[in-house]
């Protein structure tokens, strides 16, 4: 079942018969921050009830902790908040919570080395660790497709991975020549 037929199942579940429970609203909450639904995810958390909000060792506080660090982009935050609430012996999350936490945690660690290596074409291990929610020695693991930067060394600096080809990166000869071609054609067909 996709993730957005899961939401629009418990979307009518909530307007039935109002409010979720603690487990709902959680898997509720997971699925809005997985599809990048943050202002949903935020408008849940404050009609959810005082009662199911309340309380450090409920699952579904420990999971807007994490809501609320990827609303404010506090990154390391997030992966402290998300280890937190998977290793939480006080209010142990239910096995599919974990699973959809556990995957949140891997998208948002996918998508943050996206966009660093968008942004940038060095970047400092401590600062990639970091950003990525590992410990610096634990970059090589997590990232193995990011290499020592060029002219480098071993100062700690890491290269994003080459981008691959896509047909907007074709060449400009091939686009030129095709004009060409045309401007022929064309010339031909209004000469004749």
């Amino acid at each position: 079942e996709s993730e957005a037929s899961q939401i629009a199942a418990l979307e009518r579940q909530e307007l039935a018969s109002p409010p979720l429970d603690n487990q709902q609203a959680g898997r509720l909450l997971l699925l809005y921050l997985l599809s990048g639904d943050l202002c949903n995810a935020r408008l849940l958390w404050r009609r959810t009830p005082q009662a199911l909000r309340s309380g450090a060792s409920q699952p579904l506080a420990n999971i807007w902790r994490c809501g609320a660090a990827l609303f404010s982009r506090d990154y390391s935050t997030f992966y402290t908040a998300a280890a937190d609430a998977a290793a939480s012996t006080a209010a142990p999350m239910p096995p599919d919570l974990a699973d959809l936490l556990a995957r949140l945690v891997t998208k948002t660690r996918r998508d943050r080395a996206a966009a660093l290596a968008a942004a940038y074409s060095c970047i400092g291990r401590a600062r990639l660790a970091k950003e990525v929610g590992v410990s610096p020695s634990g970059v090589a693991e997590a990232l193995p497709d990011w290499r020592v930067g060029p002219d480098q060394g071993d100062s700690g600096f890491l290269a994003p991975p080459e981008p691959a080809a896509t047909a907007a990166d074709a060449p400009l000869m091939d686009t030129f020549e095709a004009i060409q071609k045309l401007s022929a054609t064309i010339g031909f067909v209004e000469n004749h």
